[in-house]
């Protein structure tokens, strides 16, 4: 029995060795030093590469050490109250600092962290050491004054906070800043609280503010285990850290630094530690390998015969079929059942020498072909894991059998293949159809690269080869040039497979130059007809045998207000349509459907669903199938809804052109008529007056039937005028000052005596007692009342006619009432058009152009304002004519002067430039009764000689149509010498544009022909005085 449990036993502890093997491992690799030492004697039994580096000693004088000999200071009484709270459990770790001493007897200050583990029944403890001279140096730097303190601060790699004696900070070198994730500037004057927040590891509670305790002890303390402090950014950084006071020269403390460092890396380690021993089993049991740890086993004579299976895994059991409690404590010649134990010359030697080795083998017995791996933990042990390649042999010979097949399917296969070396793209072999595909001979082709096949560039053929080596994509389409020079477009399937070592590319190439040319050539028509639909603003639609939309253009779709074709395919014209509508080209489809005869250029009414109508030129022909047979109907519909207004307005534009020429042919007819009227008065009475024997009143008869028919006469050609110039566009609007009162008082006194004439009421009727005064164009808005006031004396025959004017709101609204004939009110709104009344019974009753009106609203329209009537027939009328009121003040000063002018007086000379004899006599004439000279001249150029000449003269009439230098020309010579001297253009023009023309010349004022004295007495007022 005790002979049992001593092997068992020394299982437990070769396993817990094959442990420490791992472990060994992990811990050789750490950059820090680390020694592990036995409970009961202290000794080291391993020490890391970077521990036995740094004291310098030599791992066989190690091994013969305890920590006493590299901590001079330390006794074994002081170790011992060390080690306690591992031994009893209080605690997981201890952290102490102390002084190391290397082997040249040099001293280094380090911080240890102690931890005790357990392996089998022993207990070991692991103390990791941080070489803490450079925290050391920063704290006495610190002590020693604050400049040198502040180098320190910022050049330590450890992370430093300094407080006050009231615990806000006062500095932060910048790995505390990335600890905390605050600046310096930020954080100073804080609380350190707020900046340094550090909470247990496992409880997850607030751990105690060190500045305090540091301050109330006064020496340098280390904070609990297991803290982590929180950044600002919510990270959870695990630390080491100690707090320590700055005492000043006097000994007194005036404040506390704190030092602390990551400590992510040393946890990490020690949870490596404390799981490694879990990880090695887990590792060792889930192994998809077979692993059996072994003894060597010697005779009596001390000479190795056998070898034992101290441990294995799950997967021996599985690939041997020997469960573990037969194998574990057995033999090999044993439990394998042979004579000498399997393969033992290799495993001794592993064993002896520690050196690993691998093999293949058949295992005859087992009748399994084995890859074996053995290495040695430690002397006279080995360790073995196999795996069973038994399928992976019988898997090679089908390759190879398979290998000798592929070969014949390679080379004599139909379609083209080659093989390329996956790295350098390198052709290693190619089929006979690749042969004759490329014109290259086999063997020219083995010594080419694909790069000279494949346009593409060596860089880009390579990414495509990445894409098949990753599996990520194995279909390609290249273009391959060919031994001719031609280039033929090729689809490629590649994959990546291994063969003898060596990754390759398996491909298959098909030429499908033909092939991409048909489909180029259907996807051109295709985007054509695309485009044709997509940019046509014809409705362009696609219907199955249902009448069901199976495609649309975009037209279609923006008509209808629909963004996606989904959302209208399916449809029927029902839906989209009046029920009648849609009913109607349902038929219209169906026939179609029925004869196959299309319907071209059909000219719809489409009534919509609200009720709206549009029209439509529609054309559908039936749609078939590859065999011809009708599937459904496709048709263009063009909205020709403006198309139609289009021809209805040009329609009407013609007629109302048609009837613009009659009436002007009417207007002419009429016109002749008006002045051969006026005109044989004149010609025929005043040949009257050349009879002798007249008597004097009939001579004065025959005058004022002449001076009347005159003004006739030139009243018809002014009219004329003036609708010719607001037709071309040459009117313009003058505004000047008008008084309302002196307004209505020149036309009162201009009309009344004609109602008077006619034994009718001339009543005015204006605002009492108020002056108004306003800008205006005054000749306008005069030829407008005066017109209306004319019409109004001229179709009544009794009663009265009222003149007035109101202020309403910010305009002036003139009226002007009669008791008239009145006008029918199909008639009422046409009056204002030109040449309307040419066509009425008012023309050939009353006579007339039909111009007045018309002039009178355009005139209206230029001042800013309208004119209208309103009606009675066999009443009378009310025509108004409203203008915007523009307020000016009323000075009566300048009121009394004008009231007060007198006419020139004393003699004066003025210059007539005239070369028409009669217009001179006129002239002269007009002239004799005042104290005036008057001088006259027929040319442009005597004017400009006399002007130079004789400073008397004291104003120029200048006609403007003069033989030689015109009157234009003339007046802008004189005003080289003469420029303060007025002078008067007095012309037959009458255009708007011809006053602007002559004051442009030069010209002081303008007159225009015929010449009435009044007009001219009123410039020569205004010039002599």
């Amino acid at each position: 029995m005790a002979q049992e449990n001593a092997k068992r036993s020394k299982k437990s502890i070769d396993s817990q060795i094959l442990s420490a093997d791992f472990l060994q491992r992990i811990l050789r690799e750490s950059v820090n030093e680390i020694y592990v030492f036995e409970e009961e004697t202290w000794r080291f039994v391993y020490v890391n590469d970077a521990a036995r580096l740094n004291l310098g000693f030599s791992e066989g004088e190690l091994a013969q050490m305890t920590p006493l000999d590299i901590v001079p200071e330390l006794t074994e009484e002081m170790l011992k109250e060390i080690l306690a709270p591992l031994y009893n459990g209080s605690k997981e770790k201890v952290v102490i600092e102390t002084v190391h001493l290397r082997k040249n007897k040099s001293r280094y200050p380090v911080e240890v962290h102690l931890q005790m583990i357990q392996s089998g029944r022993k207990k070991f403890f692991v103390a990791l050491i941080l070489d803490i001279t450079e925290r050391r140096n920063a704290e006495k730097a610190l002590r020693k004054s604050e400049q040198r303190f502040r180098a320190a601060l910022y050049s330590i790699g450890d992370a430093v906070i300094t407080a006050d004696t009231e615990g806000r900070i006062t500095h932060m070198n910048p790995v505390a800043e990335k600890l905390t994730g605050y600046k310096e500037s930020e954080a100073k004057g804080k609380v350190l609280d707020e900046v340094f927040n550090i909470v247990n590891e496992s409880t997850g509670l607030t751990a105690g503010n060190p500045v305090n305790r540091v301050l109330r002890e006064g020496k340098v303390i280390g904070l609990a285990n297991h803290t982590v402090l929180i950044s600002k950014g919510g990270q959870q950084i695990p630390i080491a850290d100690s707090g320590a006071p700055i005492i000043d020269e006097e000994g007194k403390i005036t404040g506390v630094v704190l030092v602390f460092r990551d400590q992510s890396v040393e946890r990490k380690w020690q949870r490596e530690i404390s799981e490694s021993e879990a990880r090695f089993r887990g590792l060792f049991e889930s192994s998809a390998a077979g692993i059996a740890l072994h003894r060597i086993v010697y005779d009596a004579e001390g000479n190795p015969v056998d070898y034992e299976i101290l441990d294995v895994n799950h997967q021996f059991e599985k690939i041997l079929g020997i469960p573990k409690e037969k194998a574990v404590g057995q033999k090999a010649t044993l439990l394998y059942g042979t004579a000498q134990p399997p393969y033992f010359e290799q495993y001794l030697s592993v064993a002896m020498s520690g050196s690993s080795l691998s093999f293949e083998t058949y295992f005859e017995p087992m009748q399994k072909h084995f890859n074996i791996t053995v290495f040695s933990p430690e002397r006279e042990k080995f360790a073995t894991t196999f795996i069973d390649i038994t399928p992976l042999k019988n898997a090679i010979r089908k390759i190879e059998k398979s290998s000798r097949q592929f070969s014949k399917m390679f080379y004599e296969h139909s379609a083209v293949k080659m093989i390329l070396e996956a790295e350098t793209g390198r052709i290693l072999d190619v089929n006979h159809a690749a042969e004759k595909f490329y014109g290259w001979k086999c063997e020219q082709m083995r010594s080419m690269k694909i790069s000279d096949i494949n346009t593409l560039s060596p860089e880009e053929i390579q990414l495509e080869i990445e894409k098949v080596r990753t599996g990520r994509q194995n279909y390609f389409e290249f273009r391959h040039r060919l031994a001719d020079g031609s280039v033929r477009d090729v689809e490629v399937y590649s994959t990546a497979i291994e063969m003898d070592g060596k990754e390759v590319l398996y491909s298959i190439i098909h030429d499908v130059t033909e092939k991409r040319r048909a489909v180029e050539s259907v996807l051109y028509e295709q985007y054509l007809l695309n485009s044709l639909m997509d940019t046509t603003p014809d409705l362009i639609y696609f219907k199955d045998n249902e009448s069901r939309l199976i495609r649309v253009n975009k037209a279609v779709l923006n008509r209808f207000g629909f963004r996606h074709e989904s959302e209208i395919l399916g449809k029927t014209d029902f839906d989209l349509f009046s029920q009648e509508y849609a009913l109607q080209t349902f038929n219209d489809e169906r026939k179609i459907l029925e004869t196959g005869d299309p319907l071209i250029g059909l000219e719809e009414k489409v009534i919509w669903p609200d009720g709206h109508i549009t029209w439509a030129s529609t054309s559908k022909l039936p749609l078939k199938d590859v065999k011809g047979n009708i599937i459904g109907t496709f048709g263009i519909s063009r909205d020709i809804t403006e198309w139609k207004k289009i021809i209805e307005e040009l329609s009407k534009a013609k007629e109302k052109a048609e009837e613009s020429d009659r009436l002007k042919t009417s207007f002419l007819q009429n016109i002749s008529h008006e002045v051969r009227t006026p005109m044989n008065a004149i010609m025929g009475f005043s040949e009257l007056l050349l009879n002798e024997n007249l008597l004097p009143g009939k001579r004065k008869e025959y005058i004022n039937i002449i001076c009347q028919s005159g003004t006739n006469l030139l009243n018809i050609i002014e009219d004329v005028l003036k609708i010719s110039s607001i037709e071309t566009g040459q009117e313009r609007v003058n505004q000047e000052e008008c008084r309302l009162s002196e307004l209505i008082s020149v036309l009162e006194l201009q009309f009344r005596k004609k109602a008077e004439q006619k034994n009718m009421d001339f009543i005015i009727d204006t605002i009492p007692d108020e002056e108004i005064i306003f800008l205006t164009d005054k000749t306008k808005l005069t030829q407008i009342l005066a017109n209306l006031l004319s019409n109004a004396l001229k179709f009544t025959h009794k009663g009265f006619v009222r003149f007035g004017c109101r202020v309403e709101n910010n305009f002036l609204r003139f009226f002007v009432e009669d008791s008239g004939i009145g006008i029918p009110a199909e008639h009422i709104d046409r009056i204002f058009e030109r040449f309307y009344q040419v066509e009425s019974y008012l023309s050939r009753d009353f006579g007339g152009t039909g111009l007045g009106l018309s002039i009178c609203r355009a005139y209206a329209e230029m001042l800013g304002g309208s004119v209208w009537a309103e009606s009675t027939p066999g009443k009378g009328s009310v025509f108004h004519a409203m203008i915007p009121y523009q307020y000016k003040e009323v000075n009566l000063k300048e009121q009394n002067m004008e009231k007060n002018a007198a006419p020139p007086a004393g003699s004066a000379i003025v210059l007539l430039v005239e070369d028409d004899e009669y217009n001179y006599v006129l002239v002269r004439e007009m002239l004799s009764k005042t104290s005036l000279t008057l001088h006259r001249v027929s040319t442009g150029e005597e004017a400009v000689e006399i002007c130079r000449k004789d400073r008397k003269v004291r104003l120029v009439l200048m006609d403007i149509k003069l033989p030689g230098m015109d009157g234009y020309e003339a007046t802008r010579m004189i005003r080289k010498t003469r420029t303060d001297l007025p002078i008067v253009a007095l012309t037959a023009y009458a255009m708007p544009e011809d006053e602007e023309k002559v004051r442009l010349a030069g010209c002081s004022d303008y007159l225009s022909k015929p010449l009435s004295r009044e007009q001219l007495f009123s410039v020569l007022q205004k010039y002599l005085g």
